[in-house]
């Protein structure tokens, strides 16, 4: 009976040897395999986290390029809007000084005129003065005494150059004084147009 139970005992020792062996590979297999599982979730981590960083780092060269062709865009586009208006400004200013030149120099030829027509009747007046006295004093030479009508007659040819000759010189200042006035004129448009121009820019 005792021998009966001395092997019941060493049956029940080595079951629960077996068992616990079986735990300890249970528990080690178990082990093994959550950090198994653990070293794959890590590497499925870190290929998300560098395949998020390189599509990270390809939105942002995209964008860079896209930034700099928009930039360069910009700049051509400045670069040809400014030689556009440069040229547009210069031809504008190479017309009103083409314009202004053009004002002054008729202005000019207008006084030049009115001076030179002026200067030739008060000579042709000066000279057919000079006849006319001539002939008068030759006339008066040969008579003892003039008469009254020649007396008048010569004080109102005199009054009438006189008149003529300060009507000819009132209207060669007034061409002048009209010449001049175009010319102011045209100098205060080009000032104001050219202050205009400065003030666009």
């Amino acid at each position: 009976m005792a021998r009966i139970i001395v092997i019941v005992i060493v049956i029940a020792v080595l079951v629960a040897g077996v068992m616990l062996v079986r735990k300890s590979q249970n528990e080690k297999a178990i082990q093994q395999a959550k950090i198994e599982q653990d070293r794959v979730a890590k590497e499925k981590a870190d290929r998300d986290i560098a395949e998020k960083a390189a599509k990270e780092k390809a939105a942002k060269e995209e964008a860079d390029r896209a930034a700099k062709a928009a930039t360069e865009k910009a700049a051509q586009e400045k670069a040809e809007r400014e030689a556009k208006e440069k040229a547009e400004r210069e031809a504008r200013e190479a017309k009103e000084k083409a314009d202004r030149e053009a004002a002054e120099k008729a202005a000019r030829e207008a006084k030049e005129k009115a001076e030179r027509e002026a200067a030739e009747k008060v000579a042709k007046e000066k000279a057919d003065r000079e006849a006319a006295e001539k002939a008068a004093s030759a006339k008066a030479a040969t008579e003892a005494q003039p008469s009254q009508a020649d007396l008048d007659r010569i004080a109102k040819e005199k009054a009438d150059r006189e008149a003529a000759e300060k009507a000819t010189k009132d209207a060669a200042e007034r061409d002048a004084a009209a010449a001049k006035a175009a010319k102011e004129q045209a100098d205060r448009e080009a000032a104001a147009k050219a202050a205009k121009d400065a003030a666009d820019r």
